[in-house]
C-alpha cells in the first residue's frame, strides 16, 4: 500500500497550511484505510470549498456535482431528495434518499467500477451520506474498494454522524 506516504503525510501535516489539503488529509485519515491517498477525496473536498463559498454568501440552496461527488448545502425545513444512478452512462435513478433538513451540510459519493476514475475495487457502485462530500468521497472509495475498508468506513461514519 501507501503506507510510507501516510507516515510522511503524518510527518509533515502541521507544516501544511492549505485548507483544501488539510480537508483531504482530515477526510482520509478519519476513514482509516491505510490505502488511501488524500486524493481520495479530492473531487468532494473541492465540491465542499464550491458549496461552501456560495453558501456563505447567502445561497440559501446549493447542489455542487463534482462527477458523482455531490455537496449540498441547504437552509430549509423539508428533506432534500437525493437520487442514486449506479450506472454514470444511464439517466436511471435505482434509489432515492431524503436527507435531514437539520443539517445544513450533506456530503453524498458514489464511487466504484465504471466510473469516471480507475478504481481496483469490487463494487459496482457504493454510495455514502456524511456530512460533506470530502469525506463522503473517501468512504465510499473504501467502500467501493472491499469488506475490510467497507468496515472500517462503515465505523468512521457510525463515529461522525450527519
Amino acid at each position: 500500500g501507501d503506507h510510507y506516504f501516510k507516515v510522511e503525510i503524518l510527518e509533515y501535516r502541521e507544516a501544511i497550511k492549505d485548507p483544501l489539503v488539510l480537508k483531504m488529509i482530515n477526510s482520509v485519515m478519519m476513514v482509516g484505510d491505510e490505502d488511501l491517498t488524500p486524493m481520495a477525496a479530492v473531487a468532494g473536498s473541492i465540491a465542499d470549498e464550491v458549496a461552501d463559498f456560495l453558501f456563505e454568501r447567502g445561497m440559501t440552496k446549493v447542489v455542487v456535482d463534482n462527477g458523482g461527488d455531490v455537496a449540498i448545502r441547504a437552509d430549509r425545513e423539508n428533506p432534500i431528495t437525493v437520487g442514486i444512478r449506479p450506472d454514470v452512462n444511464d439517466r436511471l435513478v435505482s434509489h432515492v434518499i431524503s436527507l435531514d433538513p437539520g443539517s445544513r451540510s450533506h456530503g453524498v459519493a458514489t464511487s466504484g467500477l465504471g466510473g469516471r476514475s480507475l478504481t481496483r475495487g469490487i463494487a459496482s457502485a457504493a454510495t455514502v451520506v456524511a456530512r460533506t462530500a470530502s469525506l463522503a468521497d473517501a468512504a465510499a472509495t473504501a467502500v467501493a474498494v472491499g469488506p475490510a475498508a467497507a468496515s472500517r468506513a462503515a465505523a468512521v461514519l457510525v463515529a461522525a454522524p450527519l
